[in-house]
């Protein structure tokens, strides 16, 4: 019939724009925390964030390790050894310990 190029390119088409609109779906909300936890001995955190397929990712850090954000992105309140986090302190329930000692790491000095 000589039409397959138009079904191939069309398919081609919403391939990319579905591909596009995931990653970039990804890539906004990727640093969203879901949960915050400290670990037992008060040095370290476990941050749990989404990944691309809707699963939970947990990272690790040092209280120390937590600084003010440095990117441009627009869901950024901190970043932790190069990774940047968004918190949501509204849709989290935490410790009332947890927000005055996060803005203590992100308000000091840093050298």
């Amino acid at each position: 019939t000589g039409n397959g190029g138009k079904g191939i390119a069309m398919a081609a088409l919403l391939l990319s724009f579905g591909g596009a609109t995931t990653g970039a779906i990804t890539w906004a909300t990727g640093t969203y925390v879901l949960a915050l936890r400290a670990l037992p001995g008060g040095s370290r955190i476990e941050i749990d964030t989404l990944t691309l397929l809707g699963g939970t990712k947990t990272f690790e850090a040092e209280w120390t390790d937590i600084q003010q954000c440095t990117s441009w992105h627009p869901f950024a309140t901190f970043q932790a050894r190069g990774k940047i986090f968004y918190l949501d302190e509204d849709g989290l329930e935490l410790d009332k310990g947890f927000v005055p000692k996060l803005e203590e790491m992100l308000n000091r000095e840093t050298e």
